[in-house]
């Protein structure tokens, strides 16, 4: 008992900095997440894209006037296009080399660079915020083209705004690519020793939940998902729990040997997609 005594002084200091630490940890969590989900690159204004592919600088203003920058990469005979919502990481500088893949599709191809990435203004601060800056490039295509001839595409944190859109909207198809079911439940499946902190993390302190399962319940349009069955960043089985929020005639397809930043690269892809074109 004596022994017990003097242990328990110094086991409840050792309680109380555990404590200090874990609070410390949840509020740096609490300030600092939109860090962690958006990787911005800057660009000077002047920037030069060196893009081959003929393309248009676009300004768009979102609702509290933020200025955000995008690239429209045009099409030969375009039967419409494709608003396509890229990852967290890089700009257009880097995301506008996939576009002339996509415009072989005959499509012209939108891209918006989120705030604080490129030459966007700002920086995301809340979740209303970025899916708003969404619908503002999503209110600029439709002011160019027919809604139905809008094809909404997100990848990876872009799948978040696009099945937002999707929702909330009515474009033709939505197609979404290595998406996660929640933010929350990305994180805590990432195989990195950080994001296993997160599981320490309770659920109220994720400002950013960007429920792509709710979003895709609610979605009236045609649904096609594709997830690469090796895909260590956002685990495949994001993909089985979407598809149980889907309707009948969504569509997903799970690429053998393809990781998270490999679906372009895989010729399976490129048959789903043409055939998903076809029918447009």
């Amino acid at each position: 008992m004596k022994h017990l005594k003097l242990l328990l002084p110094g086991m409840k200091i050792l309680l109380l900095i555990l404590v200090i630490v874990y609070l410390i940890i949840c509020a740096w969590f609490y300030i600092n997440q939109e860090k962690l989900l958006f990787l911005e690159t800057k660009l000077p204004q002047a920037y030069t894209f060196p893009f081959q592919h003929p393309y248009e600088e676009v300004f768009v203003s979102s609702t509290d006037e933020a200025r955000l920058h995008g690239l429209l990469f045009t099409a030969d005979s375009a039967r419409g296009v494709i608003y396509y919502l890229h990852g967290n990481g890089g700009d257009l500088s880097a995301w506008g080399e996939v576009a002339g893949l996509y415009t072989r599709l005959g499509f012209d191809v939108f891209m918006l660079d989120y705030r604080g990435y490129g030459k966007s203004e700002g920086t995301t601060q809340t979740e209303k915020q970025f899916f708003a800056d969404a619908q503002a490039g999503y209110d600029y295509v439709k002011s160019r083209y027919q809604e139905d001839q809008i094809v909404v595409l997100g990848y990876s944190l872009g799948s978040a705004p696009a099945s937002r859109l999707a929702a909330d909207n009515h474009p033709r198809h939505l197609i979404l690519q290595a998406p996660f079911y929640d933010i929350i439940d990305a994180a805590r499946h990432i195989p990195h020793p950080v994001f296993k902190l997160t599981y320490l993390i309770p659920d109220f302190l994720f400002r950013f939940r960007l429920k792509n399962h709710e979003a895709v319940a609610k979605t009236q349009v045609p649904i096609t998902l594709f997830h690469g069955e090796e895909d260590i960043t956002v685990y495949p089985g994001s993909a089985q729990k979407l598809q149980a929020h889907f309707k009948p005639g969504d569509q997903v397809v799970m690429l053998p040997g393809v990781g998270h930043n490999d679906l372009t690269a895989d010729p399976f892809y490129w048959q789903v997609m043409q055939d998903v074109f076809k029918r447009l």
